[in-house]
């Protein structure tokens, strides 16, 4: 299979779909540590690590927040977004355990061409286990059917991944290209939709027994 092409975007370079991967950062272990400076819960405000505006969810115990995430400080996009295409849930299961959906919204709120992708971050004072389900959405097209020919299907393709992540302690820990909007509405000039997007992130966080 394989998708209809978004050679409109060729201005803007799109990694692979979706991997985990781990970040470098300076080890440090401390609940005082400036990069835990954020409010519980979800916030729009300056990522600690990088001086920009992010949406912020701060995990605490006792109003003492132990790791913060940062959605989108680290993004890219073809034009600055006016509206940003992701909301967020948090809640509290129990004294170190978090479950944190993402979704995106209506893409018939955006643009006839939009693109963006972003790579959360986290930053957590003590160990951490994330286990997480990504749901993606391709339209696809061009589907051999037999050798003696070829039956040309169009419709969407609809991805699932599964896997854990290990969050050390005092480290910067990059999830990867997980939150992307690439859309481009069906026009006069563009006669079929184009879209590959990110449809649900689920994270279940919770405190590492060891490590």
């Amino acid at each position: 299979m394989r998708g209809i092409s978004t050679t409109i975007f060729d201005e803007f370079s799109f990694s692979s779909v979706p991997f985990i991967g781990l970040g470098n950062a300076k080890r440090v272990s401390t609940l005082k540590h400036p990069y835990l400076k954020v409010p519980k819960g979800i916030n729009v405000t300056e990522t600690p690590w990088s001086s920009k505006q992010s949406t912020m969810i701060g995990l605490s115990k006792n109003d003492v927040t132990f790791a913060a995430i940062s959605l989108d400080a680290n993004s890219q996009y073809l034009n600055e977004p006016t509206l940003y295409p992701f909301d967020c849930e948090v809640n509290q299961i129990g004294a170190y355990q978090y479950i944190i959906d993402i979704f995106t919204k209506s893409d018939s709120l955006f643009p006839k061409e939009y693109a963006f992708e972003a790579f959360p971050q986290i930053f957590s004072a003590i160990p951490l286990d994330i286990s997480y389900t990504l749901l993606v959405d391709q339209l696809v097209t061009n589907v051999p059917k037999s050798n003696s020919g070829a039956l040309y299907m169009e419709g969407n393709s609809t991805r699932m991944m599964n896997g854990q992540i290990f969050v050390p302690a005092g480290e910067i820990v990059d999830l990867g290209p997980i939150l992307k909007m690439i859309r481009r509405k069906e026009s006069a000039e563009f006669p079929k939709d184009n879209h590959l997007i990110t449809r649900h992130v689920h994270l279940h966080v919770e405190k590492r027994l060891y490590g």
